[in-house]
């Protein structure tokens, strides 16, 4: 099967927080300027530090070049709604607050790129993700440079090999700033050295669909006689499946 040569999964970060814009074209080590010339990491770091200003892009252009965005619009089950409006945006000032603020967002990322934001939106349920998803990775398309969709129906695609491995890239990102949820992706991971599904700041679902399962002690205490606080030493143990779920829940629903 092929994989998707230019597709990144579900959570690359803004196009403004790269270390490199790594799906744009095949440069080379982060550090590096477009025309090969090798940059101070330290120094322009500390140069944005003085000035207050993000230096690391100044010498990047790729002459209007379209970066494709394949991003989700279909409405979560939690009653939020789509949350492309702080994505895509409207694609022009309307005088809403997060929207002018998505619009300004975006231009500065064109501008300072040299780049053409294009969004098609993808309105799909969960279960629909995948197969959808496997069907442009069998016909070797390259009509989307990123993915934004749930994370449930990417899973399975990534055993396939659909995706590319990040961690691989000539251009790497910094998964040290802030931005990225670095604990969370290394949990998503199913190898070391290897890395598909992606999540920061930019992919505000992560937090406005983020799920609570609720943990009842008294009813714990009451039918294993133990107390539940024991439980949480499973999941920071990685232990936690929903078979070990299943085992503790079955029988003992109580009104």
């Amino acid at each position: 099967m092929k994989r998707f040569e230019r597709w990144i999964s579900l959570a690359l970060a803004a196009i403004m927080l790269f270390s490199c814009a790594v799906t744009l074209d095949g440069c080379g080590t982060a550090g590096d300027d477009p025309t090969g010339d090798s940059v101070d990491s330290t120094a322009a770091e500390s140069e944005m530090e003085t000035d207050g200003v993000d230096h690391r892009f100044d010498n990047v252009n790729y002459d209007g070049r379209e970066f494709r965005i394949y991003t989700s619009t279909s409405i979560s089950n939690t009653a939020l709604g789509s949350s492309n409006f702080m994505i895509e945006g409207s694609g022009e000032t309307n005088g809403d607050l997060i929207n002018d603020a998505v619009f300004e967002r975006n231009v500065s990322v064109e501008e300072m790129l040299g780049v053409e934001l294009v969004f098609t939106p993808a309105d799909l349920g969960y279960q629909q993700v995948a197969p959808t998803l496997r069907k442009l990775a069998v016909s070797g398309t390259d009509e989307f440079d990123l993915v934004i969709n749930d994370v449930f129906g990417f899973a399975d695609l990534v055993i396939e090999g659909n995706f590319r491995n990040v961690l691989d890239e000539e251009c790497v990102f910094d998964f040290d700033r802030d931005y990225w949820y670095k604990d969370y992706m290394e949990d998503l991971r199913l190898m070391n050295g290897y890395q598909y599904i992606l999540a920061g700041d930019y992919f505000i679902d992560i937090l406005r669909c983020a799920r609570l399962l609720i943990l009842n002690k008294r009813l714990y205490l009451d039918y294993y006689h133990r107390s539940a606080d024991e439980l949480y030493d499973v999941v920071l143990n990685y232990e936690w499946t929903y078979d070990r779920l299943l085992e503790i829940v079955s029988d003992k629903y109580a009104d």
